[in-house]
């Protein structure tokens, strides 16, 4: 009998991080972090058909190379956690103008277009590159346990749902035009998965789902609205059929702009693996590490 990773398929899940140049101390970060709560039990590291790894760059690496450059340095150093993945790989989705419109004021009505366009070179790459399933993560999504992506490709292989990911967990939501934590979000986007979630890109349904949301009528919206939008166009029927392709999940949970208060999360969730919380980029190094227990020397020693 094989083993639980075996059994789960790990060679068909890929790691996603799409990244920009403000990003790069929050990679650097993240492979720290990555040591100290490692993707796989030792016992896996290194199997045949493990899961991938790619970095999206938003331009093009030859007109921001001290930010490529360091994200390939981190991924070079990463040790025990980088023995997780079967490949790393590195690509650009060579973004610019308005298609690289990143504003969390949403002062634009392209506001979202440069998250947008990254998920959907994401789902692009992680089809050429042979993987049924794509995780993203962010670089401001961390672990909160070891074997965590043993878990996601657990999590991904029994279950035939297209997204499997996290509603907002947080009590309130920052608002961009208001600069205040919102209580209520608009409750047609209340229960939408946050897009720091396992997406099932091989599957030739879900290909035309992706495509409707990305070229119709919601595609200015930031496209994991726009995937849980989508559902209410259609009828009742063809709802109800949809239900089980969008499953809430506690692997990941998404904290908003919250920080996290990682040992209650251990103590009430004990199936949550990673947690989504912008409010990282707010904490020094010495404080991040000490939220999860990593120290900044712990990647170059393990």
């Amino acid at each position: 009998m094989g083993s639980r990773l075996f059994d789960c398929a790990p060679g068909s899940l890929l790691v996603g991080v799409p990244f920009t140049a403000v990003d790069v101390h929050s990679i650097e970060r993240q492979w720290s972090v990555w040591a100290s709560l490692p993707p796989l039990p030792q016992a896996h590291e290194g199997d045949e058909g493990a899961a991938g790894l790619l970095y999206l760059f938003h331009g093009r690496c030859n007109a921001s190379a001290p930010a490529c450059e360091r994200v390939r340095a981190a991924a070079a150093v990463g040790g025990r956690a980088r023995r997780a993945f079967g490949r790393i790989v590195f690509e650009e989705a060579r973004l610019s103008g308005r298609s690289d419109a990143y504003d969390k004021r949403r002062s634009s009505a392209g506001w979202t277009m440069g998250p947008n366009n990254l998920f959907h070179h994401l789902v692009q790459h992680t089809r050429r590159l042979g993987y049924h399933y794509l995780l993203q993560l962010e670089p401001d999504v961390l672990p909160i346990r070891p074997g965590w992506l043993e878990r996601a490709t657990c999590v991904a292989a029994f279950s035939d749902a297209w997204i499997i990911g996290s509603a907002l967990y947080a009590n309130c939501s920052y608002d961009g035009r208001s600069g205040r934590c919102e209580s209520e979000l608009p409750e047609r986007f209340a229960g939408h998965i946050n897009g720091n979630a396992i997406y099932a890109v091989g599957d030739p349904a879900f290909a035309k789902y992706l495509k409707e949301a990305r070229y119709g009528s919601l595609r200015k919206l930031p496209f994991d609205l726009a995937l849980h939008a989508l559902r209410e166009q259609f009828d009742q029927a063809t709802r109800r059929r949809l239900m089980h392709r969008f499953q809430h999940s506690s692997f990941v949970v998404n904290m908003g702009t919250l920080l996290p208060d990682v040992a209650a999360l251990r103590a009430t969730l004990p199936n949550a693996f990673l947690v989504h919380s912008s409010a990282y980029a707010k904490l020094d190094d010495e404080q991040l590490f000490s939220l999860f227990g990593a120290t900044a020397a712990t990647a170059k020693a393990a």
